[in-house]
């Protein structure tokens, strides 16, 4: 599992945790809630852990473990792109009816 993963290699490379978030670009509480096996990090995280650790993502994580992680990151970016489709839209229409009241108003 990977929190007894991150632990085990974070202590072969006699890290602390602090040192761990600090290279991986989160909190220590972030840190820790992996140790405690309580959130696993999002793609961008476990890429840099992997360069740390020196190993693969499947190193570290088990494969129902890489799903979530890589399920997890793309639902956010699912919802990116609605918020863009639909304010793109918003505009699209704003634009369309300011050219119509243009066109009769003349």
């Amino acid at each position: 599992m990977f929190k007894d993963k991150i632990k085990e290699y974070r202590l072969k490379k006699n890290m602390t945790r602090q040192a761990v978030a600090s290279k991986t670009n989160v909190s220590l509480i972030t840190a820790i809630r992996w140790e405690k096996g309580k959130s696993l990090p999002n793609s961008d995280a476990l890429d840099l852990l992997c360069n740390l650790f020196e190993v693969n993502e499947l190193e570290l994580l088990n494969n129902e473990e890489l799903a979530k992680v890589y399920n997890k990151t793309s639902t956010k970016a699912k919802a990116s792109h609605l918020l863009i489709s639909f304010v793109l839209t918003i505009m699209i229409l704003l634009f369309i009816a300011m050219f119509i009241s243009t066109i009769y108003n003349r």
